[in-house]
């Protein structure tokens, strides 16, 4: 399916490996995507909120490269930050891509009172 592209594709994946943590088990969300009709509408906040819930229940840090402003700026909404060796290009012009990288969130459980259990 690449034919065309395949040394793009190679170039791509050889220049993200660059930057991928390394000595530090995490997740790597590769790929999120929402469809251009509906951006902006919480889908993709809402997928990240399912990722994270887990992440955080299994204790794992997630790692990702954004690849442009208004998806950086979602993740960093949703806990992550920019690593040191933020902002890379792509060869030949490419776009910037962000890495980030999310710590799992302790959540504190719900009282008795917010989950109406009868407590006496």
């Amino acid at each position: 399916m690449t034919r065309p592209w395949t040394d793009r594709f190679l170039s791509f994946d050889r220049t993200l490996d660059t930057h991928h943590p390394v000595g530090a088990p995490h997740h790597h969300l590769a790929i999120l995507a929402v469809h251009s009709t509906v951006q902006g509408c919480g889908i993709g906040g809402a997928l990240l909120d399912a990722y994270h819930h887990e992440l955080d229940r299994t204790g794992q840090p997630a790692y990702l490269e954004a690849s442009g402003e208004r998806s950086r700026d979602l993740y960093l909404r949703h806990g992550y930050v920019l690593r040191r060796d933020a902002l890379f290009y792509l060869a030949d012009c490419g776009p910037p891509f962000w890495p980030m990288w999310r710590e799992p969130q302790i959540r504190a459980k719900p009282s008795d009172r917010e989950t109406g259990a009868d407590t006496g």
